[in-house]
């Protein structure tokens, strides 16, 4: 496959050290936008090959795949080589509450499919790495999000870019969640995205909760990266309001991060795909339909789509993708309001351009 050599630029935070080179006589650090540091004595000396498993990043016993001798083990789960392969065919996912870094002391070269993204679902092992991180105003910026009430729909969670309002209920409409501010440069850690805002209810009935934010993934090698894999770290769609009342649907959570952190200009192949799109929204409830569940986005130009099951209530929002930031929910009128679509995340693989081929832009200024 013919290759395209791209060069690097810095558009998140620096650290001191860069790839490979050592902070004092007793650490190696690897990395410059998320630095990854080792004793000496633990620097990774066998190439590795990753097959087809699904990591999961809290792990720390017998069989985890997390690195346990380097300094930043209690933020990351960190896989670490001489050298790093995924071969074309091979399906790498991770779930759990760290982010996923990648570490190669020589080159890398991605071929097959890493997907790191949450799906609807609700359930820890269906959320991407690091995804709904839970420090103090990690999903809370400038203008913090306002939940749903009186039946309206969540509002989609924001992170690069902003989430979509929820559907109001009722006549005069009212209620409908708004979601929050979003973040105009990338922060300085890796981190995933956030969870929708849940629906709310009129009735007993449970609310439908948002979807899980995007996870995380940092590519760091020393050598030169060569991609021709799809990365997948979009946000999962929110989950539909309960029929027995107008209840509102849960918001789509945002998209996550994904970055490539080399000290050689990017090698990107034909297939390459990277995505941090939002989901979809949820649908709000009629007194007989349960509303639909959100959808997810399946690849860099298709926004998650919001539900839209046939006699429930307001539709929830599509997802964003590109520069479209996530749809408002449809007003119920007399059923639930549906949920907003989620925000984007944050790329950062400079020069790569392509609408089809990475989704939101890199975060590189050029």
């Amino acid at each position: 496959m013919a290759l395209l050599a791209l060069a690097p630029a810095c558009g998140f935070s620096s650290s001191p050290g860069g790839e490979g080179g050592p902070i004092d006589a007793g650490r190696m650090c690897y990395g410059t936008i998320v630095p990854i540091c080792f004793p000496t004595s633990a620097v990774p000396t066998t190439v590795k090959t990753l097959v087809t498993s699904q990591i999961d990043t809290d792990l720390t016993g017998p069989g985890s795949a997390c690195d346990q001798n380097n300094e930043q083990q209690l933020t990351y789960c960190v896989v670490a080589g001489a050298g790093l392969s995924l071969p074309s065919g091979m399906t790498l996912s991770a779930r759990g509450s760290k982010p996923l870094v990648l570490v190669s002391t020589g080159a890398m070269e991605l071929l097959g499919r890493i997907d790191v993204g949450s799906h609807q679902g609700g359930m820890p092992q269906l959320r991407g790495a690091g995804a709904n991180p839970t420090a103090a105003g990690a999903c809370s910026f400038e203008v913090p999000p306002v939940a749903a009430t009186m039946g309206g729909g969540g509002a989609g969670a924001s992170l690069g870019t902003q989430g979509g309002a929820g559907g109001d209920q009722g006549t005069p409409p009212a209620g409908g969640g708004h979601a929050g501010s979003n973040l105009d440069t990338p922060p300085k850690l890796l981190r995933g995205g956030c969870p929708g805002g849940d629906g709310s209810v009129i009735s007993t009935a449970a609310p439908a909760a948002g979807g899980d934010g995007g996870g995380a993934i940092a590519l760091v090698a020393v050598l030169q990266i060569r991609v021709s894999a799809t990365i997948n770290a979009s946000g999962g769609g929110g989950h539909g309001g309960a029929a027995g009342a107008a209840n509102g649907g849960g918001g789509g959570g945002s998209g996550g991060m994904i970055v490539f952190d080399s000290s050689q200009p990017l090698m990107l192949g034909a297939g390459v795909k990277l995505w941090a799109n939002g989901g979809g929204g949820g649908q709000g409830s009629s007194t007989t339909i349960d509303g639909g569940a959100g959808g997810e986005s399946g690849d860099p130009g298709t926004s998650a789509l919001g539900a839209r099951s046939p006699g429930a209530g307001g539709l929830g929002g599509d997802g964003s993708v590109g520069t479209m930031l996530g749809g408002k929910g449809v007003n119920g009128i007399a059923d639930g309001g549906g949920g907003g679509g989620g925000g984007g995340g944050f790329i950062h693989a400079p020069g790569l351009t392509d609408p089809a081929a990475i989704s939101p832009r890199s975060s590189d200024p050029r």
